[in-house]
């Protein structure tokens, strides 16, 4: 049964039960739900109290309470807090959160991306200088408020680079032709090596109108050319900037390289990619959202584009054969496979053994 139920859709102030390294809180929307992994508290003054916990002063104090990089309800509860809190506290936390919701905006893996940020404006520099003055402001309300003395410690705001800027701003039309953005796409398919000559001109089309013409040239420059970024690169850097769980899949053979939008692409979608790269898809796999990316990747693991996603899905691949993940749908058929069961796939065991064996080369 639910602990603490009644306080489900509240709002208040949250944080991470395992850090990995100094505590951090951030505020709890209303409308959302917590556990044991992402407690939450529900203070009077919760703009506030975010200060406090964000502060170097509160970090001091946390570790002095609790050297380790578990952090629980009573290691908070020990925490001395001031009666009171200054507006001027309240004002300078609201502005780091505005001034981070407004970056995240320009970040595709967060829920507030709207774009990437402008091609040659600061915009993203300018919100990373905001968010450390009002950090560094932060830091002296709340150590006057302790008695404590705080070094101001100057923080670099590293800007992004164009080089980030311009590999973002080709995902983010990648996204617009394969349909990601809530668009209708032009495509449920690209072909990225050899790069399709449609999608090239459609991109190039893309960035123009979304960043300008100038950017457009400016963005395929940076990036050493759309045939050799997508062809090569893209994949890559998409999936180390989606820890391994990327939206987009990328799947190579016969010395093609073809990209979907991940799970929403559907079965008939990931059949149409594997015929495009000479290959059928093994005939037991289906997309299962419940199973997550990697576990649906795993029966998939020895066609994948990237190397080192390859290699990482591979282990799934291996721990999904052992009998691992026993709450997964693909992990049940894996199992009935090895089994050579027929159950649900109407042939004879010999057939059913070969669902999840490599595809063949339709060529």
């Amino acid at each position: 049964m639910a602990k603490n139920s009644a306080w489900y859709g509240r709002g208040g102030i949250t944080y991470s039960y395992l850090t990995s390294g100094s505590f951090s809180a951030r505020r709890l929307e209303p409308g959302t739900i917590f556990d044991v992994a992402g407690s939450s508290l529900f203070p009077d003054d919760p703009l506030g109290m975010l200060g406090i916990l964000n502060s170097a002063v509160a970090d001091r104090l946390l570790s002095a309470i609790n050297p380790t990089v578990n952090f629980q309800v009573g290691d908070l509860r020990q925490l001395p807090v001031p009666a009171s809190f200054p507006d001027e506290l309240r004002r300078e936390v609201a502005c780091a959160i505005e001034s981070r919701r407004r970056l995240d905006s320009f970040d595709e893996t967060s829920v507030d991306f709207l774009s990437p940020e402008p091609w040659n404006k600061p915009d993203a520099t300018q919100l990373r200088k905001k968010i450390e003055k009002a950090e560094q402001s932060i830091n002296g309300i709340v150590g006057e408020l302790y008695g404590m003395k705080q070094k101001a410690i100057e923080v670099k705001a590293s800007g992004e680079k164009m080089e980030e800027l311009a590999r973002r701003w080709t995902s983010y039309a990648l996204g617009i032709w394969l349909g990601r953005w809530g668009q209708s796409p032009m495509s449920d398919i690209a072909l990225l090596s050899p790069l399709d000559g449609t999608l090239r001109c459609d991109l190039l089309q893309i960035l123009s109108e979304c960043a300008g013409e100038n950017a457009a040239a400016e963005i395929v420059e940076t990036v050493g050319g759309l045939d050799r970024f997508l062809g090569r690169d893209f994949l890559p850097w998409h999936n180390l900037l989606y820890r391994g769980r990327p939206v987009f899949w990328g799947f190579a053979a016969a010395g093609k390289t073809v990209a979907v939008c991940g799970l929403s692409a559907g079965l008939k979608v990931m059949r149409r990619a594997f015929r495009e790269i000479g290959l059928t898809i093994p005939r037991a796999w289906r997309p299962r959202g419940e199973d997550g990316v990697r576990i649906n990747l795993a029966p998939l693991s020895p066609w994948i584009a990237d190397r080192k996603l390859r290699e990482s899905i591979g282990e799934v691949r291996a721990e999904l054969e052992r009998g691992q993940f026993g709450f997964s749908e693909t992990a049940k058929e894996m199992r009935a496979v090895s089994r050579g069961s027929t159950a649900g796939c109407g042939s004879s065991p010999r057939h059913c053994r070969r669902r999840f064996s490599a595809p063949s080369d339709v060529r």
